[in-house]
């Protein structure tokens, strides 16, 4: 999410004013800090015109990028090659 925000040109502040949630959620939602609203996290996927299902892309190297932005314990969980299906 970091990355697409960066792309279009928008601080983490006018990420928030379009979500109409704190500067700290989006702060939250990008470090990968659990709590956050599964509802706000899909808001901020349409609006960044991503997809929430991790398994949506194909190509690798787009999951070696989620994987490198994701919390430890997720990277742990999908980096083991017996779990993918």
């Amino acid at each position: 999410m970091r990355l697409a925000r960066a792309e279009r040109g928008w601080t983490q502040t006018e990420m928030a004013e379009r979500l109409r949630v704190s500067g700290t959620t989006i702060k939250k939602i990008e470090s990968g800090a659990p709590g956050t609203a599964f509802g706000t996290i899909i808001e901020a996927c349409n609006l960044l015109g991503l997809s929430p299902d991790p398994a949506a892309g194909s190509n690798e190297d787009v999951r070696q990028h989620a994987l490198k932005y994701a919390p430890k314990r997720v990277r742990r969980k999908l980096s083991r090659p017996e779990l993918d299906v």
